[in-house]
């Protein structure tokens, strides 16, 4: 199969090879080099591949998988929220690129994926082996769809699943021990993540006018995180089925409503949960909180969120649907509502 042409040309360096072929789609593609033998090397890959089915530009296989990467995350940055970045970044430094950040994209094989994910694995967790794998399938796949590579190496069977570690299940005297403990400006909140299921970033993220007293309700608007280098930003639920109103039990309300009288202020606008120096709870305080409160009630591994598994888990025994169970936690499939009773 004849793909392309070898043409001598003299430059002032010398005589030089240049390989000229044709891409499927008619596109004309050439790349130069100093010995006959390596442009007659290149030119075989090339039919070689197309012999196989496997039609790529061999040129996007000479850029390294770090500048990739960027160029990659740069195109989807305006898409993903502000916090998956930082996670796409943090796991880009740490694990990812240490490893292959030097590598051409079209040097990376299997074997050195399957090696990698083991160590990752061994030295931080099969979970974020797990995280790591996926993105760094997903970057290499973006790069087998546009042609840049032949075939995505990321083929490893399983290692992209997670597979969680069981969560403690707390009871409801668990709750009101964690709650009686915790400081009193926090204490509402424990009461509400764990009656009425929502996220930390809803919770920080609620305004005054978001609880409606008369009808026993919070209503969810949005999320508050802390990105570094950015510092506290709020934004849009991460899914319309994040966007809910939930109703509380009458005791949380009233938790609730007394929280609000001591420590947000009378506009609407204001935040529900402040920090002991004024503005909206901190993130890293509720954090440190948290940790001090739970290891005062005994417990260990006990974390924030579950308090949102606690939820899931009592609505259903009172009788909840899936339905209702997915639309009460806001998630957007009832297969990550069954998730989050047992994660």
């Amino acid at each position: 199969m004849n793909v392309g042409n070898i043409e001598r040309y003299r430059t002032g360096d010398g005589w030089r090879y240049r390989v000229r072929w044709s891409l499927p789609n008619g596109t004309r593609r050439s790349k130069s080099f100093r010995l006959r033998k390596d442009a007659d090397a290149y030119l075989r890959q090339i039919e070689a591949d197309r012999m196989r089915g496997l039609v790529n530009d061999p040129r996007g296989a000479d850029e390294s998988l770090h500048d990739y990467s960027q160029r990659w995350l740069d195109m989807r940055r305006a898409h993903l929220a502000p916090r998956t970045v930082e996670l796409y970044v943090s796991q880009l430094n740490k694990w990812i690129l240490p490893e292959f950040g030097q590598l051409k994209l079209g040097r990376v094989t299997t074997e050195q994926v399957r090696a990698w994910h083991g160590s990752v694995g061994s030295k931080a967790s099969p979970i974020t082996a797990a995280k790591c794998y996926r993105l760094l399938r997903t970057i290499l796949g973006t790069a087998e769809e546009d042609g840049l590579i032949p075939r995505n190496p990321c083929r490893i069977k399983g290692a992209g699943h997670e597979k969680s570690t069981e969560r403690p299940l707390l009871s409801a005297a668990h709750v009101a021990q964690i709650a009686e403990e915790i400081d009193g400006r926090y204490r509402a909140l424990v009461l509400v993540a764990a009656w009425g299921g929502l996220r930390r970033g809803e919770l920080l993220a609620l305004r005054r006018r978001n609880v409606n007293e008369l009808h026993g309700t919070v209503t969810v608007e949005g999320q508050a995180q802390h990105v570094a280098g950015q510092g506290r930003i709020v934004r849009r639920t991460k899914s319309d089925a994040g966007l809910r109103t939930v109703t509380l039990p009458a005791p949380v309300m009233a938790e609730l409503v007394a929280h609000i009288s001591e420590y947000s202020d009378a506009d609407p606008d204001a935040w529900v949960f402040t920090a002991e120096k004024g503005g909206p709870a901190r993130e890293a305080d509720l954090s440190a909180e948290w940790r001090r409160a739970v290891k005062a009630c005994g417990l260990t591994g006990v974390r924030l969120h579950d308090l949102r598994h606690f939820a899931g888990t009592t609505a259903a025994q009172l009788g909840a649907t899936t339905r209702e169970l997915q639309s009460r936690l806001g998630h957007g499939t009832a297969r990550a509502a069954m998730i989050a009773l047992v994660a």
